[in-house]
């Protein structure tokens, strides 16, 4: 710019023909003058609209900063350094900010704030009222007020997680064929068998011995015959020992059949799937020292709140990000829902989708009062619904937290075992050999 041509100001300020600012000289000798006039463009339109008359006019933030700070809120909002040594800021309501910003031209500069390394309702809202940030990337429950708020960026429920069933040792399937009142009724017909054998062998003149009898008794049952010497005397004694040794051969044929089938598989436990089984099982449930407090009187019935546990954050985060299935864990909706993500991976879950929660509420994003984005904002938040952004956003959110080291994907691999079959045909020939034997018993009492 050339800002020492008075010759060519005098020439032509002097008469007042134009308002020089400024005079470029080109290189091929031309002249280029800038100037101004104080008469303003007039365009005249058309109102179609006596509500709304006049144009809303885009928002262009022409490169203007907007001031917000953040820390580790996964996945709402948190930041990572990539491979490249490149700042990565993302997040589902980190990106509907990011989104807001890049539609209108506005650029993003972060404020650190170091005194707190989780995110602080109350801190953020102290920031927002001072304009020591113009927008908080971390939403949380917000009702208005004197600050500027979004629309509700996402509605949550504060749920509790409990452990999906697990499964059971092998060592434990010899009692799983029959349930407790089977059971319960097998060992009331053994005892009862005891006492008619006992009153046998009393007719029969045979002397008592209580540990050979019992033992006597079980075996009859389970098809393992012992003396039968006592029951061949009469025809009475014979239909007694024929109705128990067939009794016998059913149960044990049912057990046995039951028990191959159980070998075949993989048996897990019975699931939580409401309240009263959570209750029942009696889990400890991990909660956040901050957060208890306000949620305690939530949580109904009143004993339910004996199982709650409150507990550090990197406690708390450190069992839940690895899956302790120890403990049941209370968090949002929309952080649960981001980490049972990692399941995808394993070859059965380990946490089950909550099944109980309570205080519904929605998380709004805050901004300094009077905010000249609010509107702005409000239509990009509807726009990421309607496309589904918002849920892409969700998903996408777990690959940043394993790239952030936040969490580990884990891959649970399923080790088959081979020897199935082998199980299975021994035990077909156990039954096999069990029936032999009991026909010939029979044969030789009738």
């Amino acid at each position: 710019m050339n800002f020492t041509s008075p010759e060519l100001n005098r020439q032509v300020m002097t008469p007042r023909i134009l308002q020089v600012i400024a005079v470029n000289t080109r290189t091929d000798g031309s002249v280029d003058v800038f100037t101004y006039t104080p008469f303003p463009d007039i365009t005249i339109s058309r109102v179609e609209d006596l509500q709304f008359p006049f144009r809303e006019a885009p928002l262009n933030l022409m490169g203007y900063p907007v001031r917000s700070y953040v820390t580790n809120d996964a996945p709402r909002a948190f930041k990572y350094i990539n491979r490249h040594g490149k700042t990565v800021y993302t997040g589902y309501s980190f990106k509907v900010v990011l989104a807001l910003l890049e539609k209108h031209n506005g650029t993003f500069v972060e404020i650190f704030y170091n005194k707190t390394k989780i995110v602080d309702g109350s801190v953020q809202h102290r920031m927002l009222v001072d304009r020591e940030i113009d927008i908080a990337v971390h939403p949380y429950v917000l009702m208005g007020g004197i600050l500027s708020v979004s629309y509700p960026i996402t509605p949550i429920d504060v749920c509790v997680v409990v452990p999906a069933p697990q499964e059971i040792p092998a060592s434990l399937y010899n009692v799983l064929p029959f349930d407790r009142t089977v059971w319960f009724t097998i060992f009331g017909s053994i005892l009862i068998f005891f006492f008619v054998h006992l009153m046998v062998k009393v007719t029969s003149g045979k002397p008592i011995n209580y540990v050979e009898d019992i033992i006597g008794s079980v075996g009859i049952i389970i098809a393992m015959t012992p003396e039968i010497e006592i029951y061949t005397r009469s025809w009475q004694n014979r239909i007694i020992f024929v109705f128990v040794a067939a009794y016998g051969l059913i149960l044990v044929s049912l057990y046995h059949s039951t028990l191959t089938s159980l070998y075949t598989i993989k048996i897990y436990g019975k699931g939580m799937e409401t309240l009263e089984d959570i209750m029942k099982a009696n889990i400890s449930i991990m909660v956040l020292d901050t957060e208890w407090m306000p949620l305690r009187n939530a949580v109904e019935p009143e004993n339910f709140q004996k199982q709650f546990i409150p507990t550090e954050e990197t406690v708390f985060i450190g069992h839940r990000n690895y899956f302790n299935t120890s403990f049941g864990y209370v968090s949002a909706s929309d952080r649960m829902e981001w980490l049972l993500e990692q399941q995808t991976y394993f070859e059965r879950p380990l946490f089950s989708p909550p099944i109980y929660c309570f205080i519904p509420t929605c998380l709004r994003i805050g901004m300094s009062p009077l905010s000249p984005y609010e509107e702005a904002l409000d239509r990009v938040i509807l726009q990421t619904f309607q496309t589904g952004l918002r849920d892409k956003w969700l998903k996408e959110t777990f690959d940043d937290t394993v790239y952030a080291g936040i969490v580990k994907r884990m891959i649970v691999s399923r080790k088959f075992v081979d020897a199935v079959s082998i199980v299975v045909v021994k035990v077909s020939n156990v039954d096999t050999k069990w029936k032999r034997k009991l026909n010939a018993v029979m044969s030789a009492s009738v």
